[in-house]
């Protein structure tokens, strides 16, 4: 049976390699690692392929809206559904309470100094309007993925006009309620399970024909507040998306990008010379990279049971495709298969199976973490990996990787491919060994 293994990075990708020959290996005694033996000329074929059929995206702890026009992948739209609970079981709303008003807030995330690390992407300068619509199928299922749908009105119940928006001048978006809808939640809320059984949620989008950006939302901070008043004065009662509420973001796009026109579902795959030499992988879509090494099976059968001291795989972002602002690069899961399914391998539970967790992000400048200089670089570490096919005999796999915060962001990467005119950018594959 064929074996997958897994990496988890955070990645941000760039690399630097000399030009490949067509097979074969090069032995010389690296600076770095004295009386170690290099293996660094491995030709490399490798691909954009897809696999999003089964992206988890329930309980998310972000939920995105927007739609932007991206010109690797093709027009990208996310779209969230909630539901909303009593912050309290059986509210008291006393003896003679009065409905006043009713609003929805989505806060902005916010976790950094950068937008990229606000699960925002693409032109944020740009004007975006967002709308909610009110669900009207029950949110129930144990598991949501990227694909999964669930119907809402055909009208939203309230729109928050195009503007430029920024995270981190503009903490929220609001929507107001009108009395009909904010009546009706008023009279479920002394009722907590009448309250989810007659609300069933609310679902945040991007307006249509407003293709600039994705925005992200914090779960932890957005709600629906019901003001009201009794004879004790005025008051606010707080719906809010607690871990009961169940949640999730649908993303997709149309694959209308450069070389991805046939994407269709799992197995979709496209050679580098197809995406202009270039290797594509987006989060929230599942596209993803392949590589394969022809030769990898004779240079391990060559160095079985020798000592690999460590091995890398540097990979570069291609320029101009990288503004260091809202562009973050994709984080990877990495992993090894060889039957051409461009999945992993699953343990028992159906989980991917990872053995490492590290960030190998190089930067030569210390000012600026995801700025792009031409110098920044992901080494991947393969040591590991590479230690146990000497020793174990494990059957030589193909190297694969996909996003890893699928559900959550829809941030992309473009990786200069091995045919690259960059040949100084070229993936490149190093072993350090001896014998």
């Amino acid at each position: 049976m064929k074996r997958i293994v897994v990496w988890t990075l955070a990645i941000t990708i760039l690399f630097s390699c000399e030009e490949k020959n067509d097979v074969g290996l090069s032995l010389q005694n690296p600076d770095d690692l004295i009386g170690s033996s290099l293996i660094d000329t491995l030709s490399i074929e490798a691909r954009t392929v897809l696999n999003n059929s089964d992206i988890s995206s329930d309980s998310v702890n972000v939920l995105l809206a927007g739609s932007f026009l991206d010109p690797f992948s093709g027009q990208l739209t996310a779209k969230s559904y909630t539901q909303f609970v009593p912050s309290e079981n059986n509210i008291n709303l006393g003896t003679t309470p009065i409905y006043d008003s009713a609003r929805v807030e989505f806060t902005y995330t916010r976790s950094g100094a950068l937008l990229n690390q606000a699960h925002s992407y693409g032109d944020t300068t740009a004007p975006i309007g967002f709308d909610i619509y009110r669900v009207t199928s029950v949110i129930n299922k144990q598991k949501y993925t990227t694909l999964d749908n669930v119907s809402i009105d055909a009208s939203p119940l309230q729109s928050n006009t195009s503007s430029s928006r920024n995270p981190f001048n503009d903490s929220l978006i609001t929507f107001s309620l009108d009395n009909t809808i904010g009546t009706e939640l008023f009279g479920y809320l002394s009722d907590s399970a009448s309250f989810v059984n007659n609300f069933n949620g609310i679902s945040l989008q991007g307006t249509p024909g407003q293709d600039a950006a994705v925005y992200g939302f914090n779960t932890s901070t957005s709600r629906i507040l019901v003001f009201y008043h009794n004879t004790g004065g005025p008051d606010t009662a707080i719906l809010s998306i607690s871990n009961n509420a169940i949640r999730f973001n649908q993303i997709s796009s149309d694959f209308s990008g450069q070389g991805l026109s046939g994407f269709s579902g799992d197995g979709s795959n496209a050679t580098e010379a197809a995406t202009n030499n270039n290797l594509i992988s987006q989060s929230g879509i599942g596209l993803g990279i392949h590589f394969h090494i022809p030769s990898l099976p004779s240079v391990m059968n060559s160095i079985q049971n020798a000592a690999i001291n460590r091995a890398t795989l540097s990979l570069t972002i291609a320029d101009g495709t990288y503004n260091g602002l809202n562009d973050e690069p994709v984080s990877f899961l990495i992993g090894y298969e060889s039957d051409s399914t461009y999945t992993f391998i699953k343990d028992v539970n159906g989980n991917n199976i990872v053995i490492e967790n590290d960030n190998h992000f190089v930067n030569s400048s210390s000012t600026s973490l995801f700025s792009f200089d031409g110098e920044n670089q992901y080494i991947l570490p393969l040591t590991s990996y590479f230690q146990d096919m000497a020793f174990s005999n494990r059957e030589v796999t193909d190297l694969i990787l996909f996003p890893v915060f699928n559900s959550t962001r829809v941030n992309r990467s473009i990786i200069v491919g091995p045919n690259n005119a960059a040949i100084d950018q070229r993936p490149e594959l190093k072993i350090y060994y001896t014998k």
